[in-house]
Formats: C-alpha cells, sequence, structure tokens
C-alpha cells in the first residue's frame, strides 16, 4: 500500500494516538463502475437504484422507482453484484451523494460506483469518510463541466483517503452510525405524524370527527360558507424595487411561502407600508412550479414587521378563527379544488373569484377553536420533532468535520 504521508483529526476518541494514513482509494477499495449501456427497462423485476435514488447517506427507494427484468440481472450486473455494506457514490446528476447497500435484490445503474474496503478498511468507516466535509470539498475540486459537475473515474479512484487503524475505524464508524440511528428514528416518527396528521384532517373537514362542548353537549351543525364571506380579498403589489440586504421589515411574495406550507419569506426591506398583520392569510395567487403553493395559506406571525409583496392573496378574516380557517384552506379537498381551478402554462394563477367563491365548512366559533387547539398541538409536536432533527444533523455535521482529515 502507497502511504505517503501521516496526519491526525481535530476530534478523535483518546485511546487511540497512531498517526493516519493516506493512501489513493483505489490502493484500499475495490471498486465496479457501471458505465456503459443502460440495462433496459421493464415494468417490474429487480429495481434500479439510479443516482436519483441515492441520498445523503441512504438509499431512497421511493423517489424514484425502475425496474429491469430478472433475465438480464446476471449480465448487468456482471462487473460485479451488490453485496450488504458496499458504499455507492455518484459520479454526477448529482456528484457525491453516498449510501450503503443494506439489501442485495437491486441492481445499480450508469453514475452510480461501488466501493469495496480491502482488508484494511470498513465499509462503514468509507461511508462516513466519503460524507465529510474534507471529502466532498475534494470531490468538488476535482469535478469538471459546466452545466452538470461530474468526476472521471481515473481521477476518482487516486484521490487521497486519510485512514486509521482498523480498530479505530470501527469506533469511528459505530459511534457515528449511532447518530445516523437517531436521525432515521426521528425521521420515521416525523413521517408517521404526518400521516397521521393528514388522515385526521381529512376526518375532521369531512365532519367523519366531530368535537363536543366542554358540557358534553353538541355543537351545531356545520354549515358552508364561500370563503368571500368570511375574508376580506386583496392582490399584493410588487415591491422588489425596495429590497434592500438589510432591513426591519421583510417582504411576504410568491417565493415566501413553502409547499408544507411554511412562511420562508426573507427578503429584507425599510419599506414603511402594506404591513400584514395578525389577522390576516397569505395565499400564493401565482406559481411558476408544479402548482405545489398556490392556494396554500399561511398565518403572518407578528404586526409591523412584514410587507405584503406581489403574486399573493391577503385573506384578511372578518369572521371565525383564524387558526382554523387556515387549515380549512390547506384541508385537502380545498386545496385540490385550488389547483384544480388554477390555469395557465409557464406560469399558472388562480382568479380572485374563484377563491371568493370557495366553499368553507364552516362549525360554531366554539368548534373552531377546538379544532385549531387540537391541529396545533399536532403541528407544535411536529415542529419539536423537527428541531430534535435539525440539531442531530446538525451534531452529525459537526463530527464530520472533526473526526476526519
Amino acid at each position: 500500500m502507497g502511504a505517503v504521508m501521516s496526519t491526525v483529526p481535530k476530534l478523535r476518541f483518546k485511546e487511540f494516538n497512531d498517526s493516519w494514513s493516506i493512501h489513493k482509494l483505489k490502493e484500499i477499495t475495490t471498486y465496479v463502475d457501471y458505465r456503459g449501456k443502460t440495462p433496459e427497462k421493464s415494468e417490474q423485476g429487480v429495481f434500479l437504484v439510479t443516482a436519483k435514488n441515492i441520498k445523503n447517506g441512504f438509499i431512497d427507494y421511493n423517489c424514484s422507482s425502475e425496474y429491469i427484468s430478472p433475465n438480464i440481472y446476471d449480465e448487468a450486473m456482471r462487473r460485479g453484484k451488490p453485496e450488504l455494506g458496499d458504499v455507492l457514490l455518484t459520479t454526477e446528476a448529482p456528484l457525491g451523494n453516498v449510501a450503503q447497500i443494506d439489501r442485495t435484490d437491486i441492481a445499480l445503474a450508469q453514475r452510480v460506483i461501488k466501493f469495496r474496503g480491502r482488508s484494511n478498511l470498513s465499509n462503514d468507516f468509507l461511508k462516513q469518510n466519503m460524507l465529510s466535509d474534507g471529502f466532498q470539498r475534494l470531490l468538488l475540486s476535482k469535478a469538471i463541466g459546466s452545466t452538470v459537475l461530474g468526476i472521471q473515474g481515473k481521477v476518482l479512484h487516486s484521490l487521497p483517503l486519510t485512514v486509521p487503524s482498523r480498530e479505530e475505524q470501527q469506533k469511528i464508524a459505530d459511534f457515528l452510525t449511532a447518530v445516523d440511528t437517531r436521525i432515521e428514528q426521528l425521521t420515521r416518527k416525523e413521517a408517521l405524524l404526518k400521516q397521521y396528521k393528514k388522515g385526521v384532517m381529512q376526518k375532521i373537514f369531512s365532519q367523519e370527527i366531530r368535537f363536543k362542548a366542554d358540557d358534553g353537549s353538541e355543537f351545531p351543525e356545520w354549515e358552508d360558507k364561500k370563503l368571500g364571506e368570511v375574508v376580506k380579498i386583496a392582490s399584493g403589489k410588487s415591491k422588489s424595487s425596495f429590497i434592500q440586504a438589510t432591513g426591519k421589515n421583510i417582504i411576504v411574495d410568491m417565493g415566501g411561502i413553502s409547499s408544507t406550507p411554511k412562511l420562508i419569506a426573507k427578503k429584507s426591506t425599510d419599506y414603511d407600508g402594506d404591513y400584514l398583520t395578525t389577522n390576516d392569510l397569505v395565499m400564493p395567487k401565482d406559481d411558476i412550479g408544479g402548482g405545489l403553493i398556490i392556494g396554500k395559506v399561511v398565518a403572518i406571525p407578528e404586526n409591523n414587521k412584514y410587507i405584503c409583496g406581489d403574486h399573493i392573496y391577503k385573506l384578511t378574516v372578518l369572521s371565525g378563527e383564524i387558526g382554523y380557517l387556515q387549515y380549512a384552506i390547506n384541508s385537502y379537498s380545498i386545496n385540490k379544488s385550488f389547483r384544480q381551478k388554477a390555469n395557465g402554462t409557464a406560469q399558472i394563477g388562480l382568479n380572485r373569484r374563484e377563491v371568493e367563491s370557495q366553499q368553507v365548512p364552516f362549525p360554531c366559533i366554539e368548534e373552531q377553536q377546538k379544532v385549531y387547539k387540537f391541529l396545533r398541538a399536532i403541528e407544535q409536536k411536529l415542529d419539536h420533532i423537527n428541531l430534535q432533527i435539525d440539531t442531530a444533523k446538525q451534531f452529525k455535521k459537526g463530527l464530520l468535520q472533526q473526526m476526519f482529515v
């Protein structure tokens, strides 16, 4: 093996003090580059893992589903069949995504390289090392291309990798895997809670689930009201000429609302006017994407801070609980209705009259408040889980920066 120098990371376990050695990637791994003709796809068969399926640290089997026939599997994988623990790296579109094989009933596509550590390199350590900022920066520095960045195989396989003893590798990998497991557990918990929230919202707004008064009595039957009866709708105007690098206020326009939906506006301004208030909901009335944000609403969290921009409607609540209206408008049936009513080609738009005439289920104010309180409690739990996920990811990022050279 061709070690050329020794070095150590900033953070390591106290029982280890030996220097780390630098080797070319091809010296301490075996690898398979599945270049060549892409196998012919089929409607079912062996799952084909493409570059799109490889995310930061795992294989996403849900984002894209392509298959090859079992009859051509042996030929497609003749250069080397995947084994549990093998490390995958994408070479372009996207460049540098890393995952580890967790099932063997798969095939691998072009732009995916399969690495397997030799006797002196743990696959688990290799995965974590490739995820580190140091390796990712090195990979990016060697990439070529203008619109699409990629790396040549001979360049990739000659990249230096700094490794400690096998024992220290495993200690590092086990520790970081434990952090990954925690992130995965939280992510699954988040997904289950989102699924529960979606299901319970459908049952609430279809009135399959009803709430009762504090004394146990039934609330009155719900009414259907036009949205224009309970909110005043106004169109925002462009504030793009007032955007500043710094400013005490924030402009809310089409890009300031996510598909989740959340308020993500960040455009600063000192413009003093067209303020949104805590009695307002904001709704994107146009969308240049796939219509994922159009017709969704978010509430304004504070007064004298947010400025009404363009491509949105301001919905000022005239009657009812604003929190209830936010959930009702964002419910599946109403948002689906808005998406169906939107029209256009490159940019789709939602007509103001369509918004005003939209029917909304409207219970009495007391039941509105109970609905809001119930759904808000679920959302707060989701916010707490998201914070835990973000904290764990930041912790992992810091470890990757310090535990590798």
